[in-house]
């Protein structure tokens, strides 16, 4: 069926001559190509790509915060073994004072 009505897209001068390149490279005019990409876009994929793009922020951010609490964790587990060893320190003290009564 022949094309008879028409549709007028304002593109910048850089998107035409991309377009342009890309219907070359389909072997088409750039009224099919477009006619082609239309046909094919999918709305929900762009919404899927936007929440996976949402998700790759949210593992980066949360990978972020993992960090910083392991770091947290090996300064708090460097403050527990100095604690432990005064505890043990202290333990051998009150045993040798416990040993003389």
């Amino acid at each position: 069926m022949p094309a008879t009505e028409r549709i007028y897209v304002p593109v910048t001068r850089e998107e035409r001559v991309e377009l342009r390149a890309q219907a070359r490279a389909m072997g088409c005019s750039m009224s099919e190509y477009l006619r082609r990409a239309a046909a094919a876009y999918e709305p929900a994929a762009d919404r899927a790509e936007a929440d996976l793009d949402e998700l790759i922020g949210a593992l980066c951010t949360t990978d972020q915060a993992l960090d910083r609490l392991e770091s947290v964790i090996a300064q708090q587990q460097g403050a527990i073994d100095k604690l432990m060893a005064r505890v043990s320190h202290l333990e051998g003290r009150l045993r040798s004072v416990l040993t003389v009564y």
